[in-house]
């Protein structure tokens, strides 16, 4: 599968390779700003899926886009359910993100460090985005 833009750009960084590391983070957002879909709305459904890693099985989170209830104009992401088995809160990590503005997005984080192809994006019903592994 291919990895995230982050992990991407760290690869390129631990190879010195700056152009490598700074075209890995454009790419990605720019990946994500130039989508149709783009941006997200209130109401929008973030799937992220998880593949196993060594003793973790995988697993998936739902989130939902909501206004940040503590910035105006800003929008994060709730937790909605989640299907990891663990009890020591090995989940929700994109929860709470806040979107500091018009500008930004709270799905940039997901985006670019879960990856596009982990994640599957819901609005009104229909399937804008399908990552590989949603």
């Amino acid at each position: 599968m291919p990895e995230s833009p982050l992990s991407q750009a760290w690869d390129a960084k631990r190879n010195r390779d700056l152009g490598g590391e700074l075209g890995a983070i454009m790419g990605g957002y720019q990946a994500l700003t130039g989508a149709p879909w783009y941006p997200s709305r209130v109401g929008d459904l973030i799937q992220v899926t998880y593949e196993p890693c060594g003793t973790v099985e995988g697993f998936r989170e739902v989130y939902r886009v909501i206004d940040d209830p503590n910035t105006p104009e800003a929008k994060t992401l709730e937790l909605v359910t989640h299907t990891s088995k663990r009890e020591d809160g090995f989940f929700g990590a994109f929860a709470g993100e806040p979107s500091y503005g018009p500008e930004s997005d709270p799905l940039e984080t997901a985006w670019m460090e879960a990856g596009p192809d982990r994640l599957s994006i819901t609005r009104d019903g229909e399937v804008v985005h399908q990552g590989r592994q949603s």
